[in-house]
């Protein structure tokens, strides 16, 4: 088990949410905050995270849309899309930067009874990458080697590249990946899974006329103070909690085939679930007494490039452990915790053997609003996996 921190522990009163805007590289002024009616962000460990602000849009004087033109002159083009956006949410004194990015949509609401409202949408600024998606695997390198290696390439529609500088700083115990699978991705969607794997960020820093240093994508830690493993708890800091086990769709073993050209002989490699976990470990044992519900059952994959045996049981493993680490997936609900964000862990506690224990977070959401400060979360339980 890692070194959880229980909210209690915490130096954070959670009192007096709160959040802050700039659009344009200024911060919006008191009297459009006084309008927002509710404001959110997003982020998964498969696409950009993004943003929503929903704002009253009613003019009291003229009894018109206050946000849209040609209605209004004081905030004419305020919202208009592609303006830059920063966000901040957390509690008085202590605001965490969420995105930085750009508006993407407009969503006025005309309703038949009730005030008008404006929503306002936008994305992370790394969406601006998103060319073309690849398919491309690597054998035995670092994920931050392979960041460096995409932002070398150019731009083409044969093989991933950013042709966008990429600087790195991996920790030292990253390790080589046996085999990386990129799987008809966009590649800056791609980079942003993997680094959100090792705890890492990916995000765009302008050019600094100061230092010389031009603009680049960092992959690596934050540089931000180190980041928390909260601990929570069933009833005192987990509001809500869904956890689902499900063995529809596990299987006992994956088996991988592919065809060797230059050796004209067939390659095969394999990997069982006993293989994931080691001997007489509790996960093992707890994984051994549901394996009568998915029986022998095998998958085989034959579309996956492999070139000789080692991929090929690299590759097996690698898939074999994505179906069981889908055992347990759980939907939860905590106070507003900006550092809980997709690709960090979190340890769930008080529900018992089968559903407390170390979850990996693969979407979270973070509303303030009417009702406070609250953030969701979508994750999957994983610990024991070798």
């Amino acid at each position: 088990m890692t070194n959880a921190t229980a909210l209690y522990e915490l130096d954070q009163t959670f009192f007096v949410p709160t959040f802050r805007v700039e659009v344009q590289r200024r911060e919006l002024p008191a009297e459009v905050i006084r309008d927002v009616i509710e404001v959110s962000y997003q982020d998964s460990v498969d696409d950009i995270d993004s943003f929503d602000m929903t704002i009253s849009n009613y003019h009291a004087q003229s009894h018109k849309p206050k946000y849209e033109p040609p209605y209004s002159d004081d905030y004419a083009g305020l919202f208009d899309p592609g303006q830059e956006i920063k966000l901040w949410m957390g509690y008085k004194g202590d605001e965490q930067l969420m995105l930085s990015g750009e508006i993407t949509s407009l969503a006025p609401s005309f309703p038949a009874s009730g005030g008008l409202s404006l929503r306002v949408g936008g994305l992370n600024v790394l969406h601006r990458f998103r060319a073309t998606q690849h398919t491309f695997a690597w054998d035995d390198r670092r994920d931050s080697d392979i960041a460096l290696e995409i932002g070398r390439n150019a731009v083409t529609e044969d093989r991933p590249g950013l042709g966008f500088p990429v600087r790195t700083a991996p920790r030292r115990d990253e390790r080589s990946e046996t085999y990386v699978l990129m799987d008809n991705q966009y590649d800056i969607v791609f980079l942003m899974q993997r680094a959100r794997l090792h705890g890492y960020e990916l995000v765009l820093r302008e050019a600094n006329t100061e230092t010389g240093q031009p603009a680049h994508l960092y992959f690596g830690p934050s540089e931000a103070d180190e980041i928390l493993t909260y601990k929570l708890e069933w009833g005192r800091s987990l509001v809500s909690f869904r956890p689902t086990l499900s063995t529809a769709n596990q299987i006992a073993e994956v088996v991988v085939r592919g065809w060797d050209r230059r050796n004209n002989a067939a390659i095969e490699g394999r990997s069982r679930w006993e293989d994931l976990y080691p001997a007489g470990s509790p996960e093992r044992s707890r994984r051994g007494q549901l394996a009568q519900a998915f029986g022998n059952r095998r998958e085989v994959v034959t579309n996956r490039p492999v070139h000789t045996t080692d991929e090929a049981n690299s590759l097996a493993r690698s898939l074999l452990s994505d179906v069981a680490k889908d055992l347990v997936e759980a939907d939860g609900q905590t106070v507003g915790l900006p550092n809980l964000r997709a690709g960090r862990t979190l340890e769930i506690a008080n529900l018992g053997e089968r559903f407390s224990g170390l979850y990996y977070v693969l979407s979270s959401s973070h509303t303030i609003g009417s009702g406070g400060y609250t953030t969701s979360f979508h994750a999957r339980r994983e610990e024991g996996i070798r």
